[in-house]
């Protein structure tokens, strides 16, 4: 049961436009920001592109944006069930809802 709700998870992430924006966000800013001179995330002034202040100023900002995406993604296979009135019909099924949970939590969180 694990495994097949992380597979459905997986797909039905991947197959929504929001997932593809959020993809391209994260390879686009970091690359446009080593690339480009005038979008700079990590360092400003005299500071270099690769040293460890402006790496880490540029990961904490990466992970405060997918933070946020991130529960988004969670949120919404949390209150999916609900939202669609599927919850009484799969707790009437003889499956774990540990498991079931589980699948679907890990499904959204990969």
């Amino acid at each position: 049961m694990f495994t097949k709700m992380l597979s459905f998870e997986w797909r039905f992430f991947t197959r929504q436009p929001s997932f593809i924006v959020t993809m391209l966000i994260f390879f686009l800013l970091p690359f446009l920001s080593v690339i480009l001179d005038n979008l700079q995330i990590g360092s400003g002034g005299n500071v270099n592109f690769n040293s460890p202040y402006s790496i880490a100023l540029t990961m904490l900002i990466l992970g405060f944006f997918g933070m946020f995406l991130v529960v988004n993604f969670v949120a919404n296979t949390a209150i999916r069930n609900d939202e669609m009135q599927m919850s009484e019909i799969l707790y009437t099924k003889p499956i774990n809802p540990v498991t079931y949970q589980l699948g679907r939590f890990f499904g959204a969180y990969f």
